[in-house]
């Protein structure tokens, strides 16, 4: 569980890090791409391209720079960390099933990495995390929506296409580890559940 807690814990350091220097106009290229960089090393291959702060060349022209002067006031914030569930015998897609070493999952419970006026703390992602075969990675990153865990947000999203690559059912819980309650009363009928 040590990985899993050091692993989450320094993946939402370097996406806050990426996120908050989105618009940040003093960071030339190659240190933009440093800082984007960092938060894609925590990932399994299979979770495809990922974009985590700008993009180098976004600040270039004029509209870009107007752009990141009325968005700078946007406040990233650090993903909480509230509770990581153990589990045995996850049910995943054919494709992502085949990078796994062991029978073993972990769902970390994390808010939103935006502060988001009106809304209360709680669970926004759940990063699913495996032994697989390039290491300790997040191998899927999932919503908690309506009270559940689910890979898709919308029902036209939910395809057999799409299951293949993604955590289905998490499988048989078998340890809860807890950091901090969540507000929002949804997350936290969830969180004093387990």
């Amino acid at each position: 569980m040590n990985n899993i807690i050091k692993l989450i814990s320094e993946f939402t350091e370097d996406e806050y890090v990426a996120n908050s220097n989105k618009y940040n106009s003093n960071i030339k290229n190659e240190g933009r791409e440093l800082i984007n960089s960092k938060p894609k090393k925590y990932f399994h291959t299979i979770m495809g391209e990922l974009s985590f702060g700008g993009s180098p060349d976004e600040l270039e022209d004029d509209f870009m720079k107007q752009f990141a002067e009325v968005n700078k006031s946007i406040l990233y914030t650090k993903r909480t960390l509230f509770q990581i569930k153990k589990y045995q015998n996850p049910v995943c897609g054919n494709i992502l099933k085949r990078h796994l070493k062991d029978n073993i999952l972990y769902l970390c419970y994390t808010s939103n990495d935006e502060q988001i006026e009106g809304t209360l703390l709680g669970y926004s992602r759940v990063f699913a995390v495996a032994e697989t075969d390039e290491g300790i990675k997040i191998i899927d990153s999932l919503y908690f929506y309506k009270s559940k865990v689910t890979y898709t947000l919308s029902p036209e999203d939910d395809t057999e296409l799409r299951k293949l690559e993604h955590v289905i059912e998490p499988g048989e819980l078998l340890e809860v580890k807890k950091f901090q309650a969540p507000i929002e009363e949804e997350s936290l009928k969830d969180y004093n559940q387990d």
